[in-house]
C-alpha cells in the first residue's frame, strides 16, 4: 500500500463471541492481537497491542496512528496473535480495515486544562491570564492519547516613573541631565517636544539618563516597557531656554526720513547694548560684515541714516553668554536725479505733431510726464500716458512756448519734477514766423 501521505488505520476488531463454551475469546498473557507494519515483507514493527476488555461478541471500532516508519509507497500491514489455548479457545475477528477514515481533525477531540480559555474543546483557543500560567491540552485520536503544554509568561505592567531635572539652561548648551526614577520595567526609548507643545519626537536612548542639547525650551520624557507590554510614559521635565526676545521690524525710508523706534519684545533678559552696520550683506552673512556699537537700552531710535543699515541688540540672560538678536535693516531711498531733457527740435508750426522730448538718464522710477502751456510754472498737466523715456509732445494750433518736464520717484522718496534748468521748452510758432530755429 501507497502510505505516503497516510495518517491513520482504522478497523473493526471482536474477541470471541456470546457463548464462551463455543467462542472463548482470549484472556491470557501473549493471547493479544499485534499490529504490525513492514517496508519490505520481511522485518516487521509494532504499531499496538489490542486485549480483550469488555463484552464477548462486541465489536470494537479501533485506530491507530501511522508511524513515520510506515509511511512509504510499500508498506504491509498484518494482524497477528502470537499465542493461544488450542482449538475452539482465544477466539477473535476483524472487518472493515481502512486507512485515514479518521484522519481529520473533527474526529479528535481536544480538552484544555491549567485556566480559563475561549473555547476549551477546540484545537486552537485564546487565554488572558493575569498571571503566568501553564495551559495543557489533551488530544484523543481512536485509542490515541497525546498531551502538549505551553505556558504563558505574564509581566506586570511598566510603570513610567519620574523624571527629575526641571532646569534653565541656555541656548546651545549640552550640560544638564535629566534622570528617571521610580519606574518599573526598562527603558525603551526617550522623547522630547521642542516648545512643549505635544509634539514629542523619539530619540533612541536606553539608558535611565539624558544629557541633551537644548537651542530652545524642551520637554522631556522616557519611555518603560516590560516583556509584551505597550510602553508606560514617564512625568515630563522641561528644560527652560530664557527666550532672547525678537526685534522688529523692517523699515524703508528716504534719506534723512525718520525711523520708527526698534524694540526688543518677548524676553525679560538685559539688553547690553545694540549694533549696527552697513556692509552690503550685513542682513545675509552678517557673521561677515564689520559691526559697530550705537546705544544701550531696551529700544533704539535710529536718525540721521543716509545708507541701508543693519541693526542687532545685544542681550545676556541667567549668565548665559552674550547672544546677539535678529536683524532688522533700515532700508534708505536716495532722492532721484537727473540729466537735461532733450528735444529733436525746439520749434513746431501750429498745428503739427509736436517734437520727441527724451529723459537721458534718471534713477528709479518715471511717473508721468507734464506740460505747462505758456510755461508759466504753475499750471503743469500730465500728459497722455502711456510714459517712456522718450515721450511724443501733443499738438497745438496757438503759438507760444510750452514747457515739458518729467516727474521721478525712487522708493519711499517724494516725487521730484525736472528741474527748470533741465525741462524742455517748444516753440509753437506760425508758418510765416521769421523766427529762426
Amino acid at each position: 500500500m501507497d502510505l505516503s501521505n497516510s495518517c491513520d488505520i482504522n478497523f473493526w476488531l471482536k474477541h470471541g463471541g456470546s457463548n464462551t463454551q463455543t467462542c472463548e475469546a482470549s484472556d491470557l498473557a501473549g493471547e493479544n492481537v499485534l499490529l504490525e507494519y513492514s517496508t519490505d515483507g520481511a522485518s516487521w514493527t509494532l504499531i499496538d497491542t489490542y486485549s480483550f476488555a469488555g463484552p464477548f461478541g462486541s465489536w470494537g471500532q479501533e485506530c491507530a496512528t501511522i508511524p513515520p516508519g510506515a509511511k512509504t509507497p510499500t508498506t504491509r500491514f498484518r494482524f497477528r496473535q502470537p499465542d493461544n489455548s488450542g482449538v475452539g479457545f482465544d477466539n477473535w475477528a476483524l472487518d472493515k480495515v481502512e486507512t485515514d477514515v479518521l484522519c481529520t481533525q473533527a474526529e479528535i477531540s481536544y480538552t484544555w486544562s491549567g485556566g480559563p480559555v475561549a473555547n476549551p474543546f477546540s484545537a486552537t483557543t485564546t487565554a488572558t491570564p493575569t498571571t503566568t500560567t501553564t495551559y495543557t491540552v489533551t488530544a484523543i485520536h481512536g485509542n490515541q492519547t497525546m498531551t502538549a503544554s505551553v505556558t504563558v509568561t505574564v509581566s506586570p505592567p511598566p510603570t513610567g516613573g519620574t523624571t527629575t531635572g526641571n532646569s534653565t539652561a541656555c541656548a546651545g548648551s549640552c550640560t544638564h541631565t535629566i534622570s528617571l526614577a521610580g519606574h518599573n520595567g526598562t527603558v525603551s526609548f526617550w522623547q522630547e517636544d521642542p516648545g512643549c507643545s505635544g509634539n514629542w519626537q523619539t530619540i533612541q536612548n536606553q539608558n535611565n539618563s539624558i544629557t541633551p542639547c537644548v537651542n530652545t525650551t524642551t520637554c522631556y520624557r522616557a519611555a518603560v516597557v516590560t516583556a509584551g507590554c505597550p510602553p508606560a510614559f514617564s512625568t515630563s521635565s522641561t528644560l527652560t531656554v530664557e527666550s532672547i526676545g525678537t526685534l522688529s521690524s523692517n523699515q524703508n525710508i528716504c534719506v534723512g526720513g525718520n525711523v520708527q523706534t526698534l524694540n526688543l519684545t518677548g524676553t525679560s533678559c538685559n539688553v547690553q547694548g545694540w549694533e549696527k552696520s552697513v556692509t552690503n550683506n550685513c542682513r545675509t552673512l552678517p557673521n561677515q560684515a564689520t559691526w559697530t556699537p550705537v546705544a544701550a537700552g531696551m529700544s533704539h531710535t535710529p536718525v540721521g541714516l543716509t545708507d541701508t543699515t543693519c541693526f542687532r541688540a545685544i542681550v545676556s540672560c541667567n549668565g548665559c553668554p552674550a547672544a546677539r538678536t535678529n536683524i532688522v535693516t533700515i532700508d534708505v531711498d536716495e532722492p532721484p536725479t537727473f540729466d537735461p531733457i532733450t528735444s529733436d527740435y525746439t520749434a513746431v508750426c501750429a498745428g503739427d505733431p509736436g517734437p520727441i522730448i527724451e529723459l537721458n538718464r534718471y534713477v528709479r522710477t518715471l511717473v508721468r510726464w507734464e506740460e505747462s502751456i505758456g510755461c508759466t510754472g504753475n499750471n503743469w498737466q500730465p500728459l497722455q500716458p502711456p510714459y517712456d523715456n522718450e515721450m511724443p509732445t501733443p499738438s497745438h494750433g496757438t503759438p507760444g512756448v510750452n514747457c515739458y518736464r518729467a516727474i521721478v520717484r525712487n522708493g519711499l522718496c517724494p516725487e521730484q519734477p525736472t528741474p527748470p534748468h533741465e525741462q524742455a521748452a517748444v516753440d509753437v510758432i506760425t508758418r510765416d514766423a521769421v523766427n529762426l530755429y
